[in-house]
């Protein structure tokens, strides 16, 4: 009872310190290698506020793109040509005029909620992915503190118990002798 409370304690603990590494390590990896590309202007040209709002676009939202042949990169940070053709792509869409959810979407719909870095809330597996470490890192501590209170409260009882069974011994023992 002692053991399993303790072997309890120690798996929740230790699932709530999985599920926090996980959640974060995902993203600090890719924040890792972050490698923004600077706004296309020469020694003799001074970029317009224009151009520099689209550069500004263009890495943001290339930033929000996952590599499709890489490993937890964005399309900004790789220099794969699939990531060079969406980049082409995000050009284009800008110099279209498009808002950048039309072009995120564009690009959803092409590739499938896998491209966006970040989770999509509207989906379920989004909400998922995003919900059930936060889930865990809330209840688990909840879970935690139960389990850890009934344990001391059976363990409260039992010591009780055990002193009125010595109590009650010494009792009979005194009457014995008298």
């Amino acid at each position: 009872s002692q053991l399993s409370s303790l072997v309890l304690s120690t798996f929740i603990i230790f699932a709530h310190i999985s599920a926090f590494m996980f959640a974060f390590s995902g993203h600090m990896a890719a924040q890792a290698e972050s490698n923004p590309i600077q706004a296309p202007v020469t020694s003799n040209q001074v970029a317009t506020p224009s151009e520099l709002l689209n550069e500004t676009r263009y890495n943001q939202l290339a930033e929000k793109l996952r590599c499709p042949t890489c490993i937890g990169i964005s399309v900004l940070e790789s220099g794969t040509p699939q990531s060079q053709a969406i980049k082409s792509e995000i050009k284009v869409f800008l110099q279209q005029g498009k808002n950048d959810e039309e072009i995120i979407n564009a690009f959803v719909q092409k590739y499938g909620d896998w491209i966006l870095r970040a989770p999509n809330w509207k989906n379920t597996y989004g909400a998922m992915i995003w919900g059930i470490p936060i889930a865990i890192l809330f209840i688990g501590p909840i879970i935690l503190g139960i389990t850890l209170k009934g344990s001391l409260a059976k363990k409260k009882r039992k010591q009780q118990t055990m002193e009125k069974i010595l109590v009650e011994e010494l009792l009979a023992s005194l009457k014995d002798k008298t």
